[in-house]
């Protein structure tokens, strides 16, 4: 049994008198598995739909999100829209397009993955296009 544990995951530290137990591996291993972030990475090809969920079979804590060309926002004039094409997503406050006209969710973490949109409205002076039909996608979720 160890006689000393490590100052953040009280992970054992032997000294050399101590005995080494396949306990303490094991119990490391389970503290170790909680903590480190699981990282995916992946790519989705827009289908145009207002509403789509990318499966990735857990509730993120965090996506990164971009299109291919690496823009996330923009502002096209005329005819004076914001564009919302990407950002960071995280558990509790998804990617919002907020200007003086609107305050829309571009894109949201869902219990199986993430969602994403195609909107718009010239009235808010909004485009959201998280999900534009033909666009490649690239993402980098935290578990």
């Amino acid at each position: 049994m160890a006689s000393s544990y490590t100052e953040h995951f009280q992970l054992n530290q032997w000294a050399a008198e101590d005995p080494v137990l396949r306990e303490d591996f094991n119990a490391d291993n389970a503290k170790l598995d909680k903590v480190i972030p699981r990282i995916v990475t992946g790519t989705y090809t827009g289908d145009g739909t207002a509403d789509r969920t990318i499966y990735l079979g857990f509730r993120p804590k965090a996506v990164l999100l971009f299109p291919e060309d690496g823009t996330t926002c923009f502002y096209y004039c005329p005819p004076n829209y914001f564009t919302c094409q990407g950002g960071l997503i995280l558990d509790g406050y998804p990617l919002r397009l907020k200007n003086d006209r609107c305050n829309i969710i571009c894109a949201e973490i869902t219990d199986t993955g993430f969602a994403v949109k195609i909107f718009s409205d010239q009235s808010k002076a909004a485009n959201i296009a998280t999900n534009r039909n033909g666009t490649v996608y690239h993402y980098l979720a935290l578990a």
